[in-house]
């Protein structure tokens, strides 16, 4: 197996696009050009969570900023019918049972 090309380095490299800055053009521009390379640089995952935070910071915002005068009722359709099939739970414990098999399996 081959090692990746970044394995006998110290740091991972950025996934910031390095044709717009470097880390240390980054670090001279300042504290918000240096914050927006590490956002930059840090996996997927912590993107994801860090956007995930902000988003809940924007709708906490909103809501108290401008609240409904009255609470949102939606109208009940009742177009869907939601009765459990009567296998589901037996279907769930297989699923369930096979997701254990397999990790044992192949862990």
């Amino acid at each position: 197996m081959v090692p990746p090309p970044y394995a006998h380095a110290t740091v991972r490299p950025s996934r910031a696009p390095t044709w717009i800055w470097s880390a240390e053009e980054a670090q001279a521009a300042g504290s918000i050009a240096a914050a927006l390379y590490a956002y930059a640089s840090m996996a997927f995952l912590y993107h994801m969570f860090v956007l995930f935070l902000v988003l809940v910071a924007l709708m906490l915002w909103l809501e108290r900023r401008s609240p409904l005068a009255e609470p949102c009722v939606l109208a009940d359709r009742s177009v869907v019918d939601l009765t459990p099939h009567p296998r589901a739970g037996l279907m769930g414990a297989a699923v369930l049972a096979a997701t254990v098999v397999l990790y044992a399996v192949f862990w």
